[in-house]
């Protein structure tokens, strides 16, 4: 329920901000049966280092390999972002513009999925 209360006492208020919960909590159980990745072995493609991690959720060898994928995390979901926002938006849309640009975000993001993983396990070694 969302409080509304008068300008002079909200004035100086935290604004509200949408803050979805991390795939990680939202798929908790599904990725404890299904990891992204190997306990133990760098997820920046590009590394794939061995490691003792120190935390059992530790995903990279060091925190040079946390901020690159930081940057190639940003870097997609910047560009995924708008597709998703796009598919939904007009998810239900029964035909038109709104239709049509739903369809194209919904191409885009597969095409992007697609791709980066492709990218992915080019950098690794493994086939494309």
């Amino acid at each position: 329920m969302m409080v509304v209360c008068p300008p002079t006492r909200c004035a100086n208020a935290l604004a509200v901000h949408f803050d979805p919960d991390p795939f990680a909590v939202f798929a908790e159980r599904e990725l404890d049966a299904c990891a992204l990745h190997v306990p133990g072995v760098c997820f920046n493609p590009l590394c794939s280092r061995v490691f003792a991690p120190a935390r059992e959720w530790q995903q990279y060898c060091s925190a040079a390999c946390r901020q690159i994928g930081d940057r190639e995390m940003r870097r997609v979901g910047h560009k995924a972002a708008p597709a998703l926002l796009a598919w939904q938006m007009g998810r239900y849309a029964k035909g038109g513009p709104q239709a049509d640009l739903s369809r194209a975000g919904r191409r885009y993001y597969s095409a992007l999925a697609a791709d980066w993983l492709r990218d992915r396990r080019a950098k690794q070694g493994g086939t494309a």
